[in-house]
């Protein structure tokens, strides 16, 4: 170890069947928390020269922290992995689990059953600390967390590091958890073709190749579904650690794999440390109690390409192998599971729909963009308290002059204010809209933004009530 902590390697002893290897871990960075893993098989080493030990072609090289595993295609990568995404509302996805490792997040995953969270399979190569119930992973005053160990690990017995096909396990925790589970898809007709999802997780947030960032807040981003016979089609040219290269989904994808990507222009996607993360259709519920759990973060070319959507594992298509596993592995096993008969297969329960212009809750925001879209970003508030339930930082929208709409559920019957920012501080010349429910008809419409000028500065405000019976006296402390 060195006097300035950069540097530290951990040498330690295995067996990997009947070959013996060592594992050498490398904290390179604290600050940064990028870590590196080198397994060298006794065997190998053995053999080689000095000149030679270094050699890539004998060690096989992991990062855990930003959980890129390589296939190689030629020397196309297959970056195993939000970006220009957003803060998710705090409550919004409870049953997300963070896996870490000395303290460090390298993974997502989801709470499926009350003792076992699912992940990616190649984030389960450790024996990760689980954290359940977390927002913010660097808040030092959250308390109402749980960390548990993982007393099993089930890898999906079909798993090809090579194809990243069946890229699912499940981690059986040491004791029951006391945060809700979300509810796994077995609806082979969900999701449909370009139906909205929210994929989350505290990954990378920085699309460039060799900047790792990892968010401290759960972050979501909207993606839409991509038929597997569409996304095959996805080509482009790609970065390799040898220069540019052309690259293609052809041939890549299986009947256990979905594609999701942007569909609002900000290329959002997935990235490293957020596999094994959930993939979720959303459902009515503000803490996400009707929630389904779609896909898991697998793999993709690159970070927020916009040539290529991100790939998920697809639950339906895992799901009898799932079902069985929870049912025999789980002391508390969700009831829609029906593992008393689990010679009979489960029946399909439909998915609940994607929520209704009637849902309680939902807020329709109609976004036009002005020509430094880069400049707007927004925030939506409780009243009195304060607290932000959806936010878009600045910077999230890039394309300019452009017509977008996009959905948010939050809690009815409750008062909102809406803060609209120009980084700039040089005006606001486009226009943003909140309307109740999914519609965007003149009588739905509670907020109306036409623009406003640099005499705002940074910011302007609207107060709303998202339902339909307000309060007949409201005190607003005014600071």
């Amino acid at each position: 170890q060195t006097s300035t902590d950069y540097l530290w390697w951990q040498l330690s002893r295995g067996n990997r069947g009947s070959a013996d290897y060592f594992i050498m871990l490398c904290r390179c960075d604290p600050k940064r928390a990028v870590f590196a893993f080198a397994i060298l098989s006794l065997s190998s080493a053995s053999s080689l020269r000095d000149d030679q030990r270094n050699s890539q072609s004998d060690i096989e090289y992991i990062d855990h922290v930003t959980t890129k595993r390589a296939r190689v295609l030629g020397n196309i990568t297959k970056d195993l992995r939000i970006i220009n995404g957003y803060s998710a509302p705090e409550i919004r996805y409870p049953y997300t689990a963070s896996l870490q490792l000395f303290e460090k997040h390298y993974c997502g995953g989801a709470l499926v059953a009350a003792d076992i969270v699912i992940t990616a399979a190649h984030c389960a190569e450790n024996s990760p600390l689980i954290t359940l119930g977390r927002y913010d992973l660097d808040d030092p005053l959250d308390y109402d967390y749980e960390e548990m160990n993982v007393i099993s690990k089930i890898v999906h017995p079909e798993f090809d590091k090579v194809v990243v096909d069946n890229d699912v396990a499940l981690l059986i925790l040491e004791k029951q958890s006391m945060h809700p589970i979300i509810r796994i898809n077995n609806d082979p007709n969900v999701p449909v073709d370009k139906e909205e999802l929210s994929v989350v997780g505290w990954g990378d947030i920085d699309d460039h190749p060799t900047v790792k960032e990892v968010s401290d807040e759960l972050r979501e981003a909207k993606v839409w579904y991509v038929p597997n016979i569409e996304c095959e089609k996805s080509k482009g040219i790609i970065k390799t650690n040898s220069g540019y290269q052309e690259a293609s989904y052809n041939n890549e994808l299986t009947d256990n794999m979905l594609c999701a990507k942007d569909h609002i222009g900000t290329v959002s996607d997935a990235c490293q440390g957020d596999s094994g993360g959930a993939l979720v259709r959303t459902g009515s519920h503000p803490t996400g109690e009707d929630d389904v759990l779609v896909g898991l973060v697998s793999w993709g070319y690159g970070c927020a390409d916009p040539n290529f959507p991100g790939v998920y594992s697809r639950m339906s298509e895992i799901f009898p192998w799932l079902r069985e596993t929870i049912c025999k592995s789980s002391k508390a096993a969700p009831a829609y599971l029906s593992c008393n008969t689990l010679n009979v297969p489960i029946a399909v329960v439909p998915s609940p729909a994607p929520p209704s212009s009637s849902s309680p809750g939902m807020l329709t925001f109609y976004i036009r963009t002005d020509a430094t879209p880069e400049d707007t970003g927004w925030e939506l508030r409780t009243v009195p308290d304060n607290k932000i339930v959806a936010s878009r930082p600045m910077g999230y929208y890039n394309q300019q002059q452009t017509e977008i709409l996009e959905k948010e559920i939050v809690e009815p019957e409750k008062f909102y204010r809406l803060v609209i920012y120009d980084r700039d501080q040089d005006g606001f010349q486009g226009v943003m809209a909140v309307y109740k429910g999914q519609s965007t008809a003149k009588a739905d419409l509670l907020v109306l933004e036409p623009g406003f000028s640099s005499k705002s500065k940074d910011s302007v405000s609207h107060g709303f009530y998202a339902g339909d019976n307000p309060a007949n006296v409201l005190t607003l402390d005014v600071k």
